[in-house]
């Protein structure tokens, strides 16, 4: 797990930045990340587990590509989605209709919209930090804001990664730079 570094991706470049410093890597091509896939595909393949991804995204297109890319590639995912940040929460505790463990396990890594209804992601993150037994769950936030204040806000709450939406929705090439921040944080 990735833990006090900041992540951000746009347009296939990844910078992982720990204090004061920073390594850029452009992730457009696919030599290390196919690697990396293909390894973590064996090891859950002797170990017979399953990558849990919990999807918290109100734009249903959105969700549809971001499946769609976890599905495509040779990682064993089980995706649960959930459409605004109220649901998020109660799956996450387990509360009200996700109440049940067994079926609405703790995922691996939450993949978190900012702008969500009902409950903002922001919020959302903040709970996921201050929960004793949630605090260690990598979260990546998905969105179209670029601001410098959402990003600090962001890595201030404790976020594992920030990934701007353009980076992968508009352009289909860039859609292993996710799935290459995924890899690094579990």
């Amino acid at each position: 797990m990735c833990c006090g570094c900041v992540v951000v991706v746009s347009w296939g470049v990844v910078r992982f930045q720990r204090g004061e410093e920073e390594e850029v890597l452009n992730v457009s091509g696919t030599s290390e990340s196919s690697r990396r896939r293909e390894e973590l595909s064996g090891e859950q393949e002797e170990e017979g587990r399953w990558l849990k991804v919990l999807l918290v995204e109100d734009e249903e297109a959105h969700a549809i590509i971001l499946k769609r890319m976890l599905q495509k590639s040779r990682l064993k995912t089980q995706i649960y989605e959930v459409r605004d940040g109220e649901s998020a929460l109660n799956f996450l505790f387990n509360r009200g209709e996700y109440a049940d463990r067994e079926k609405y396990p703790r995922p691996d890594v939450v993949l978190l919209d900012l702008r969500l209804p009902k409950v903002d992601g922001t919020e959302v993150l903040r709970q996921i930090k201050e929960s004793r037994e949630l605090r260690d769950l990598p979260v990546v936030v998905l969105t179209s804001s670029d601001r410098d204040e959402d990003i600090i806000k962001t890595y201030e709450n404790g976020a594992s990664g920030y990934i701007l939406k353009t980076s992968f929705i508009r352009k289909s090439p860039r859609m292993d730079s996710l799935l290459d921040i995924i890899l690094s944080i579990v």
